[in-house]
């Protein structure tokens, strides 16, 4: 839906961020958009069950359907959130901690270990390698 008052917010945020996607549009890219989303806007990242949920189908079937294109929930959130520790790393803004408080793990240790597992580096040395 296009929001052409500021009246139909409310009916675009209802929908958003799925309904915006055209209908061929594979889950695995809606789920990534909603988790991306959610880092962008600071938000805590949703559990499979709240995108099943926003997405108003069974949990059984989200996870058929995803299954069904050869990827999980969790392999495409661990996708998205390596995706977005790289732009918050790169940008340099904010420090490892903070970094991994808005990606939504318990601690820095905790990220730095998620990290090193998707990379073979730590945040800092993948940190570091971007800026030389």
């Amino acid at each position: 839906p296009v929001v052409a008052t500021a009246g139909d917010f409310d009916g675009f945020f209802r929908h958003f961020p799925c309904a915006i996607f055209e209908l061929d549009t594979e889950l695995g890219q809606q789920v990534a958009a909603m988790i991306s989303a959610a880092v962008n806007q600071a938000l805590p990242i949703p559990s499979q069950v709240q995108v099943a949920q926003t997405l108003d189908m069974p949990l059984s079937t989200f996870r058929r359907r995803l299954a069904g294109q050869n990827t999980s929930f969790r392999v495409v959130r661990d996708s998205c959130l390596l995706d977005s520790a790289q732009t918050l790393l790169q940008q340099g803004q904010l420090s490892i901690g903070q970094i991994a408080q808005r990606l939504g793990f318990q601690d820095a240790n905790t990220f730095r270990k998620a990290f090193h597992r998707w990379t073979g580096c730590s945040p800092t040395q993948w940190r570091n390698n971007q800026a030389g």
